[in-house]
């Protein structure tokens, strides 16, 4: 079997993969983290997860992935990163933890560069002391471009943030460049665009908030003007090619190399709004909501284009997005009906 169909089975079944495999996942309450978790599980892989805010109550564990365990604690504190990695061994890395809210990032912009920034370097300064070095996947975002010196924006764009969110990740994604390339160590960085789909409750991101709008019957609440241009990936596309990452680094040091992730399907918000009325209004016709959307116009300090291309890590890694965005929508929606409802 040729490499590049390998990868595209893999992508199916990373079981042969994973199974037995020791993991480490930071941000693992988080979205991305969650799914990457979630999907390790089913692969039989061995997962350890660092969980800031952990409830006390363990008979709330039952809605939580089986993992091996879940270290409480914060990323930002280097002797938590050192008692996970100490107690976890682990042999490959995701780390998800970050502030993730351009918004929270602005009123607090300290705690943003303290977890975002420091809570990389705890992470990567205590996996520099392993023998063998182990792998590790970087989450970035393509918010580290900040407002884009060219389009589309490729590896090879330089950053320019300015927002306290866009330099916090360019920050890190640069500091984790150094680590793998200074140290020889097996680091990758991806740069995702917006990842949306099932699990994601977070009202404060475009599209799960829109649909709880619906759900309701009320009329769709826009943050910004709705001209702001955005990437949008699947859920299960982006672990796909998380998974993907890790498993070619089992093979080969990376050494600190980025990869933009991209499904191709990049929106402004208007358009993202009506084609999530259209989907509404296909599941059933109690979800046709007339009101014209309240745009507040309150985000105006955001980059107005993001508009990237994934070519690179396509090529080099044959991924290709699975679910596209009506279907993903779709499958969003009737999740968040049966949370919500």
């Amino acid at each position: 079997m040729g490499e590049d169909v390998k990868a595209i089975g893999m992508m199916k079944n990373f079981k042969p993969i994973y199974g037995g495999r020791r993991v480490l996942v930071t941000g693992a309450s988080g979205f991305l983290g969650g799914a990457i978790v979630r999907r390790l599980i089913d692969c039989g892989a061995r997962v350890w997860c660092i969980w800031r805010d952990l409830p006390n109550c363990r008979g709330e564990s039952a809605r939580w992935p089986p993992v091996e365990d879940y270290i409480s604690g914060d990323t930002r504190d280097y002797l938590t990163v050192e008692r996970a990695i100490c107690e976890s061994l682990p042999q490959i890395i995701f780390h998800c933890a970050a502030m993730t809210q351009v918004g929270q990032s602005r009123l607090m912009p300290r705690q943003s560069y303290e977890t975002n920034i420091m809570g990389t370097v705890n992470l990567l300064d205590n996996v520099r002391k392993m023998k063998p070095l182990t792998p590790v996947v970087v989450a970035s975002s393509d918010k580290a471009y900040g407002e884009p010196v060219e389009e589309p924006i490729t590896e090879l764009t330089p950053f320019n943030p300015c927002h306290p969110y866009d330099t916090s990740k360019a920050a890190m994604d640069m500091i984790a460049s150094s680590y793998g390339k200074y140290y020889e160590m097996n680091i990758a960085i991806t740069r995702c665009g917006n990842i949306y789909g099932p699990g994601d409750m977070n009202w404060q991101r475009l599209v799960p908030s829109i649909f709880r709008n619906l759900i309701e019957g009320q009329a769709p609440i826009i943050r910004s003007d709705g001209k702001q241009i955005r990437d949008y990936n699947y859920i299960s596309d982006i672990v796909n090619a998380y998974l993907l990452l890790g498993w070619k680094m089992m093979s080969k040091c990376m050494a600190g190399d980025g990869y933009i992730i991209s499904a191709g399907e990049h929106h402004s918000v208007i358009a993202m709004v009506e084609e999530m009325r259209s989907v509404m209004l296909d599941i059933s016709p109690r979800y046709n909501i007339q009101a014209k959307s309240i745009i507040l116009g309150e985000a105006q300090d955001e980059t107005e284009r993001l508009i990237v291309d994934g070519s690179l890590f396509r090529k080099e890694f044959n991924w290709r997005p699975e679910v596209l965005l009506r279907l993903g929508l779709q499958r969003t929606a009737v999740w968040l009906i049966d949370q919500i409802i």
